[in-house]
């Protein structure tokens, strides 16, 4: 693409935590290139994990990233599963003859000049199917598909 670089995702990764009470952490990671000779600013970084169209995470990260110049930024984000609606997802899983569409978007909203830029961070799809009544049955899931790491270019 024509135009400056304002800005490279560099690393996209999520792990779990560990569950206590029922709350389900998930540690997501990211990396930010700031190609720029001045700081960008992060105020918000949006993320979501839909299964079947059901928010099984959800939420705005509580702490703005700066992002200093001409380095490699690490933003972490800490988020939770929301196990209140895992029940409604296994319904809807089973409704849908043990399938499911697992989708995730994580945006993030730059500051530059007192402008807001939105960049697409991630967005992955793919698909869990079980067979949970078969004795012999297996759970399958498909390689997430992925829209390549996000360049903001002006």
């Amino acid at each position: 693409s024509d135009g400056i670089t304002i800005l490279e995702v560099r690393e996209r990764k999520a792990t779990w935590g560990k569950a206590v009470d029922g709350d389900i952490p998930i540690n997501i990671h990211l990396v930010f290139y700031n190609p720029n000779p001045v700081p960008i600013a992060i105020p918000r970084i949006d993320y979501t994990m839909r299964l079947n169209g059901i928010a099984l995470v959800e939420g705005t990260s509580i702490k703005p990233a700066i992002l200093a110049p001409r380095q490699e930024s690490d933003v972490p984000i800490k988020a939770r599963l929301k196990s209140e609606n895992l029940d409604d997802w296994w319904v809807a899983h089973l409704k849908n003859g043990e399938f499911t569409r697992v989708d995730v978007e994580i945006d993030a909203v730059l500051n530059i000049e007192n402008a807001k830029f939105p960049i697409r961070v991630l967005k992955c799809s793919s698909t869990l199917k079980t067979d949970i009544l078969n004795p012999e049955g297996k759970t399958e899931s498909s390689k997430p598909k992925c829209l390549p790491a996000g360049v903001l270019t002006r």
